[in-house]
């Protein structure tokens, strides 16, 4: 078989993974809130971040942005973005801090049932009082078996609508219904309808909405330190850099099952001989011995090869080494690959899950303006996150809490 036959997949050994791939495209999609480069839009218009969350934690200088991603899920109400920045000044590359992370969340204050009902009440057009009325006599059948005036004029504002083609669009993140828990559903078939209201537009698409885990809502969170002291700083005008800004595509990953080919002069390693580089050249016959671990990300990323994002919920990154201190925390002493030991989340103190990871495709796109091939080094930057509320929050219900970024670099050797 030839390698051009080889490369060339049958239905049969095609799979879809339950991680979703992002890619970067020029065109609006349906998520108008994530995107790649750009710069960023804040949960609301008055509510931006305080600007020391995207600064290096190194030089101190405002980093720029890579990537804004819509992170509504289903187990929680309120709305999730993340920001994620790197630092372009080199001295500071390859050091702990010069890529962050943060999470924006927007409470929004919806009535309980009971206060909704009493709302409605209230709303409701009254009665008029006693002294207007005319004098009739009251039929008394007719109030209790649904004839006559009261049944015409009045409707029960307990009462739940009937459900018809004209129901809004329920929210596809809860998890309970929303029924009147004081309804008795005892409308008659004389009883006209209540009218039913304008219909709500579709939810939006994102990524973590199109996996739709139905997973256990979120304890509440004991009171944390603030993260800073003192009024936010401000964003300056213009931001000193933006990169391009691309419009974001997700779809499930399709994997050919088939295993590839190696190369003849290429050899898979899994010794400490290899473990500060992921491929090594010999100077003997002009080998190459290439860790298992990098191999696994470039035979994976090779079937994808424009994806620049990788999303999947409580999901399991993958390494692009499993030698520098990204991958020695991230990888268990049995070879599982688990974010147990990535530090809890700074506002609640519970563990942090995987959610996503930035692609090396990425940095093609985003420094695709760029003269010279100094650009930055990063193999993949991984991001894991909490669902906790902020214990901070505005006018607005916004607040800004940081995430577990582990940024693993390209091999200098």
């Amino acid at each position: 078989m030839s390698d051009t036959d080889s490369d060339v997949g049958d239905a049969d050994s095609i799979i879809s993974t339950s991680v979703l791939l992002g890619y970067a495209e020029e065109q609006p999609t349906e998520d108008p809130i994530s995107q790649l480069g750009g710069t960023p839009k804040w949960m609301h218009p008055s509510s931006p971040a305080d600007s020391r969350l995207a600064k290096c934690s190194n030089c101190n200088r405002l980093m720029s942005l890579l990537l804004q991603l819509n992170g509504d899920i289903p187990e929680t109400p309120h709305e999730r973005v993340f920001y994620v920045w790197a630092c372009r000044h080199k001295p500071c590359w390859r050091k702990k801090g010069s890529i962050r992370a943060f999470r924006g969340v927007r409470v929004v204050n919806t009535p309980a049932p009971a206060e909704a009902d009493n709302k409605k009440k209230t709303d409701a057009s009254p009665l008029p009082p006693p002294a207007e009325k005319k004098k009739e006599p009251v039929n008394t059948g007719a109030f209790l078996f649904g004839t006559g005036p009261f049944a015409q004029g009045g409707v029960n504002p307990f009462a739940s609508p009937s459900s018809s083609s004209s129901t809004p669009t329920a929210n596809p993140f809860s998890t309970t219904t929303t029924a009147n828990p004081f309804s008795t559903n005892t409308t008659t078939a004389t009883s006209p309808p209540p009218a039913a209201p304008a219909p709500k537009p579709e939810p939006l698409k994102t990524f973590a909405s199109a996996l739709s885990h139905n997973l256990p809502a979120a304890a509440a969170a004991p009171q944390p330190t603030p993260q800073f002291y003192g009024p936010p700083e401000p964003w300056p005008e213009p931001l000193p850099h933006t990169y391009p800004s691309y419009h974001l595509d997700a779809e499930h990953e399709h994997l050919d099952t088939r295993a590839p080919a190696l190369p003849k002069n290429v050899q898979i390693v899994d010794t400490d001989e290899y473990a500060d580089t992921p491929m090594s050249n010999s100077a003997e016959g002009g080998e190459s011995s290439v860790d298992k671990t990098f191999r696994k990300f470039a035979d994976r990323v090779e079937q994808n090869p424009e994806q620049v994002l990788r999303y999947e919920r409580k999901g399991t990154p993958l390494l692009y080494s499993k030698d520098d201190e990204t991958g020695k925390l991230l990888l268990a002493a049995d070879g599982e690959v688990s974010v147990k030991r990535v530090p809890p989340c700074g506002a609640c103190r519970k563990q942090r899950v995987f959610e996503f990871q930035m692609m090396p495709y990425a940095i093609s796109m985003l420094e695709r303006d760029e003269a010279g091939l100094d650009g930055m080094e990063w193999g993949t930057v991984v991001v894991a996150t909490c669902v906790c509320v902020p214990a901070v929050l505005d006018a607005q219900g916004v607040g800004y809490v940081e995430e577990w970024v582990g940024a693993q670099w390209e091999s200098t050797k």
